[in-house]
């Protein structure tokens, strides 16, 4: 399959990687702390986005990633970021 091929297959049919993919959201995620020029973490930190599409319930203490899922709400990965004490309380479910 060509390049050409690839590419126009991904955007016809695996477009959700450009809306609500986990790159979406490192990329907002390192734009909220660069934009608060928060020292939270670093950009190593953001990587276990990649895994957001596979987690069923993704458990953070981050404040600036659970309030930028906080503002993706119509994202069903980003649906699934809560934070540990709303977990604790039992306010989301396993």
């Amino acid at each position: 399959m060509s390049r050409e091929a690839r590419l126009a297959f991904t955007f016809q049919h695996l477009s959700f990687i450009f809306e609500q993919g986990p790159l979406v959201g490192m990329g907002l995620a390192l734009a909220a702390r660069w934009l608060r020029k928060s020292e939270s973490g670093n950009v190593i930190d953001l990587y276990h986005l990649a895994y957001l599409p596979l987690c069923h319930l993704f458990l953070t203490n981050d404040v600036e990633l659970l309030r930028i899922a906080d503002g993706l709400s119509e994202s069903e990965p980003f649906r699934r970021v809560t934070s540990f004490a709303a977990f604790v309380d039992g306010k989301v479910g396993a």
